[in-house]
This record gives C-alpha cells, structure tokens and sequence, in this order.
C-alpha cells in the first residue's frame, strides 16, 4: 500500500473497491502482444432504465 500522502499507486484500488466484478486475463497468444495482462472491471448501472 502507498503512503498517504503518495501522488500515484491507488487506481486499482479504486477500481476493485468501485467495481461489481474484476478480473486479470495473461496475454501469452503469438502474434497478440508481447506478453503482459489484460485487466478488466464490470460495473452495473443501478438505477437505470
């Protein structure tokens, strides 16, 4: 965890505490990238109509 006062290092947590659902996918397929993750985040829209 950051320090307090730290100007950077909480995205994620805000996406995990903001999210209804997270996931990390590894990038490993040839020709797709180099390597690396894919992350995503689900949020449902309460409310909407």
């Amino acid at each position: 965890m950051q320090p307090k006062d730290a100007e950077g290092g909480r995205g994620l947590h805000l996406v995990h505490a903001c999210a209804d659902a997270v996931g990390v996918s590894v990038l490993r397929e040839l020709g797709a990238s180099k390597g690396g993750k894919l992350l995503w985040a689900e949020c449902r829209c309460g409310g909407l109509t």
